[in-house]
């Protein structure tokens, strides 16, 4: 996924499932030196010209961009997927060769047993698997973020 730093105890809901839990948020607008920062509380080194991910949402009011993670939909995704495996099993189609440990081990049909389940299980979520995540702007001054809400997609806001 590639090197960001954190923002942990971030105070927004999932747009998903309303989960109000504090996110851990990825930002990608800095030096990336894996750091873990505070909400509210941490100064965050960030460089204003580094545009990349959509890091850095308006330059002019302090404005970041990032990725949170709800753990509440991130379990539901993983039992789902269970789920999925579970059923490729008992109908059979699951070729694992002896002594194989993992899912990418093993084939069904011919193909990458993984590939498949995780085909599957964008299906089951209408093409999106990765429900758990999803977008997040930050508002900073003095360098510390103040304010986090989800981020909403221009597409959407129809």
């Amino acid at each position: 996924m590639g090197m960001y730093d954190n923002v942990d105890n971030v105070p927004v809901a999932c747009p998903r499932c309303g989960d109000n839990e504090p996110k851990s948020v990825q930002i990608k607008c800095g030096p990336q030196s894996l750091n873990r920062y505070m909400f509210g509380k941490d100064e965050i080194d960030i460089d204003w010209d580094y545009s990349y991910y959509d890091s850095i949402v308006d330059k002019g009011k302090g404005v970041i961009g990032g990725i949170a993670s709800c753990a509440h939909c991130r379990k539901e995704a993983e039992e789902k997927m269970q789920e999925i495996i579970k059923d490729a099993r008992n109908k059979g189609e699951v070729e694992c060769p002896d002594g194989s440990k993992f899912l990418f081990e093993c084939l069904i049909n011919g193909e990458d047993a993984l590939s498949i389940i995780l085909k599957r299980l964008d299906d089951a979520y209408d093409g999106n698997r990765s429900i758990d995540l999803f977008g997040v702007t930050m508002q900073i001054e003095k360098s510390i973020p103040i304010f986090a809400a989800v981020k909403i997609d221009p597409k959407d806001e129809k």
